[in-house]
């Protein structure tokens, strides 16, 4: 597993170097941004259904990913009983923990250590996750910043997210059996450019401040071990073993989604608390599952 996380770092290094060189500058991360999200992550996620054999028992994924994501967002909302923060901070910090990014993260680490097999099971498993994301954590955000929250919106929005366009495609061109040289090479080409633009945008939106360290350190492992806890319960609960088991604590045990950053902007909740938690947890749990799926898993 080292010789395969250790050129990861390598590269992640390189991009914040270039930053500091002003070869890249943050700004560029949007750009960067928009080619993972609108064609390269939907290519790979298209690829690894299109190509992987999936079991009816598998249903019972995503439904294990509601199962977690539920229990996630009743332990934050017990456990801000006993804190005396403002409102901003209590809305940021229920949907950084409630949420993960799966995309960013845990696709990665699933395709680099099992696969297009291990890719098709997390995505899967984040499904759930992905509707909730967009109705009921954006309403939650809705709900602390005191904004009028659309269901509309939040459904439009949904929609809006190629991933779900690429997985509607991919079980449509499984069921009649389309098979075609030409598209399996094509998406080769961009699974192929994945890692490389995912760490230089990791490494563009590194932006480490030290005014709520100590809390952002609290979240991101309170975070990361409810989330492998609660992984573990919801594989044994189902039955799940092997890649299946591996993509339930893998997916449930990831950092914030990236997103959370937009909803806490658009509802004047704690955003610069959001961008400094995801400053500190996706670098610290690309390092930690690199480990941890190598010693456990």
């Amino acid at each position: 597993m080292l010789e395969k996380i250790l050129p990861l770092i390598i590269i992640f290094l390189t991009g914040y170097l270039l930053k500091k060189l002003k070869v890249l500058v943050p700004e560029d991360s949007q750009v960067i941004g928009k080619l993972l999200a609108n064609l390269v992550l939907p290519a790979i996620v298209f690829k690894a259904l299109y190509t992987a054999q999936i079991d009816q028992e598998l249903i019972y994924l995503p439904v294990a990913g509601l199962c977690v994501v539920l229990s996630l967002i009743v332990i934050i909302i017990v456990s801000l009983r006993f804190f005396d923060f403002e409102r901003i901070r209590k809305g940021a910090i229920v949907i950084t923990f409630a949420s993960w990014e799966a995309g960013s993260i845990g696709y990665p680490f699933m395709l680099l250590t099992f696969g297009d097999l291990g890719l098709s099971r997390i995505v899967l498993f984040d499904l759930a996750q992905v509707i909730f994301l967009f109705t009921v954590i954006y309403f939650i955000a809705c709900q602390f910043g005191n904004s009028k929250f659309s269901l509309k919106e939040g459904v439009l929005n949904f929609l809006k997210v190629p991933i779900i366009w690429s997985i509607i495609l991919a079980i449509i061109l499984r069921f009649f059996e389309f098979n075609d040289a030409l598209l399996l090479n094509y998406l080769d080409i961009l699974e192929n450019s994945f890692f490389m633009l995912l760490l230089v945008l990791l490494s563009l939106k590194f932006n480490l401040q030290l005014s709520s360290l100590k809390l952002c350190l609290l979240i991101t492992l309170a975070k990361t071990f409810c989330g492998i806890g609660l992984g573990s319960v919801a594989a044994m609960m189902f039955g799940f073993t092997g890649v299946e088991r591996a993509a339930i604590i893998v997916g449930s045990s990831l950092p914030p989604s990236m997103l959370t950053l937009i909803f806490s902007e658009k509802n004047n909740l704690d955003t610069k608390f959001v961008a400094n938690l995801l400053s500190i947890s996706l670098p610290f749990s690309c390092v930690f599952l690199g480990v941890f799926l190598q010693l456990f898993l």
